[in-house]
């Protein structure tokens, strides 16, 4: 209940730390986390980011991004290899901490961690398919992407790269660079994990994922089916059809009402 209550509280701060933020959806499942620790290791990266420059580190957003893309992505190798074969952990920021790789999201709320701790104005940038930063706002705002190391992002890349992370299905509309809530930045996290650890492990190993979603302001009805689905799949048929009710509270005339409803009768009908 601690970490949940943690993670409730951080993801409805507007400010939060988008550092915590991926920290405490760690923290959800790893209990032995130490969260404080962790957030001291990006404040030991801000200082050494802070102290490669030689005067102050740059404020304006343009000399700002380049300097984090020299520090973080060149010197110290803080970005994506999409080489490397995915696992779950990789949406963990303590990983990222560790072996200075991690997924779009998670390095994107590194480097806006980093950034505000410099000073510079920055945020998380949650577009279909790939999560980004964003240093500055209004006509001084610089797009970067540190899964690539920091590169900048023009509309023209923009556009292109959210085809490419949509299979073509997504068209980029500049709406979409505003500012991810600290609740869109776990869920994007959490979303990822939900992935990952069925594909890797089991819909068992999943399931806390989705517990963690439900915690999160504003839960999506969907939630409570894709729970129902993971619980079926582990055996867990009371629980599954708990799951299919509370979706039925929630959207009871909803286009998928009648298939969860046949699900939650085949929830029950295993229990007997």
């Amino acid at each position: 209940m601690e970490q949940r209550r943690a993670l409730v509280r951080v993801t409805r701060d507007p400010q939060a730390d988008p550092a915590e933020v991926a920290l405490r959806v760690q923290a959800f499942h790893e209990r032995d986390l130490d969260v404080a620790t962790a957030l001291l290791r990006v404040d030991a990266l801000a200082d050494v980011v802070r102290t490669s420059a030689d005067d102050d580190p740059p404020s304006e957003p343009a000399a700002a991004a380049r300097h984090l893309a020299a520090v973080l992505g060149d010197e110290l190798g803080y970005r994506g290899d999409p080489r490397r074969e995915r696992r779950h952990t990789d949406a963990y920021l303590s990983t990222t901490l560790d072996e200075h790789h991690g997924l779009p999201v998670t390095l994107s709320a590194l480097w806006v961690a980093v950034a505000r701790r410099l000073r510079v104005p920055a945020y998380v940038v949650a577009l279909p398919g790939h999560v980004v930063a964003a240093l500055g706002d209004g006509d001084d705002r610089v797009v970067v992407d540190p899964f690539s190391g920091g590169q900048p992002l023009r509309e023209a890349d923009l556009a292109d790269l959210v085809s490419r992370a949509t299979g073509g299905t997504v068209q980029f509309r500049r709406a979409m660079l505003r500012p991810a809530t600290s609740a869109e930045l776990a869920r994007r996290i959490l979303n990822n994990l939900t992935v990952d650890l069925r594909r890797e492990a089991s819909a068992e190993a999943a399931v806390w994922t989705v517990v963690a979603r439900l915690a999160l302001p504003d839960p999506d009805p969907e939630d409570h089916r894709l729970l129902g689905d993971l619980l079926m799949a582990s055996g867990r048929f009371v629980r599954a059809a708990q799951a299919y009710d509370r979706f039925l509270d929630d959207a009871p005339d909803g286009p998928r009402a009648d298939e969860v409803r046949r699900l939650a009768r085949g929830a029950r009908a295993r229990t007997n």
